[in-house]
């Protein structure tokens, strides 16, 4: 079933909305952490943080786009979330609860 644009600008604020909850997460695990874990983890919330950036950039760029450049669009910002899920899954791997 096709999806509208609203719908898919909806899917897509809902995501961004999740990951800042999934970012301020795992700021909260740094905090507990030791030093150099900080460190790390400071490292790979910075690059999250970038994913979440380039994707609501994505997001916007979207607004009085033509069907065929909002396809394109669509498209890189599923590139970016699944990077977005590599890396978290990545970060938090190494911070268990």
């Amino acid at each position: 079933m096709a999806t509208t644009r609203k719908q898919d600008l909806q899917h897509m604020a809902t995501t961004l909305e999740a990951w800042a909850g999934q970012i301020a997460d795992l700021r909260a695990k740094a905090r507990s952490a030791g030093t150099e874990r900080q460190l790390v983890m400071g490292r790979q919330l910075t690059a999250l943080r970038q994913q979440q950036r380039a994707y609501a950039a994505q997001m916007a760029g979207t607004q009085g786009a033509s069907a065929a450049v909002f396809r394109d669009m669509q498209r890189g910002a599923e590139r970016i979330a699944g990077e977005f899920r590599r890396l978290y899954l990545q970060t938090a791997s190494r911070f268990p609860c």
